[in-house]
């Protein structure tokens, strides 16, 4: 075989850029395990999370897995540092623990941008957005609310 594209071929298959991101999966039934997401340059976690495809694409235990979008209940990445940059606006936060409906448990900071009438953890819980971030010191977890059971504020 020569090194030159099959043209018989409808569509060279073309590889796209992408950054291995090491994270805890966390399933609908509390399994934990540890992945790796291949995330490009121009998406983030979110993103990755609320794709219109049903599977995701991981390595799990040294393996390719497709995971069920559906089935995630939360998605912990490490916690990059964010620095306040001059006029931002000011975050909400909130000490809490988030039970999912598996029974697992998360421990962190809930943190939110605001106007004065949505400062309440209520009002965060409520909005649009499907996930919630749940930070720690060491990971950012992104929580599906679907599977949030009860979150407690300390």
């Amino acid at each position: 075989m020569s090194g030159e594209p099959n043209m018989r071929r409808s569509q060279q298959i073309m590889r796209l850029p992408v950054e291995d991101v090491y994270a805890t999966l966390i399933l609908h039934d509390g399994e934990r395990s540890e992945v790796i997401l291949f995330v490009s340059p121009d998406e983030d976690i979110e993103r990755v999370l609320g794709a219109r495809e049903p599977f995701l694409p991981v390595v799990r235990n040294g393996k390719v897995a497709l995971v069920a979008r559906r089935a995630i209940a939360a998605l912990g990445v490490s916690t990059v540092a964010e620095t306040p940059v001059d006029g931002d606006l000011p975050v909400e936060t909130q000490h809490a623990s988030v039970r999912l409906r598996s029974g697992a448990t998360l421990e962190g900071e809930l943190r939110w941008t605001a106007p004065a009438a949505s400062k309440r953890t209520a009002d965060y819980l409520n909005a649009d957005e499907a996930f919630v971030k749940v930070h720690t010191p060491e990971t950012t977890f992104y929580v599906v609310k679907d599977q949030i059971a009860l979150v407690e504020e300390h």
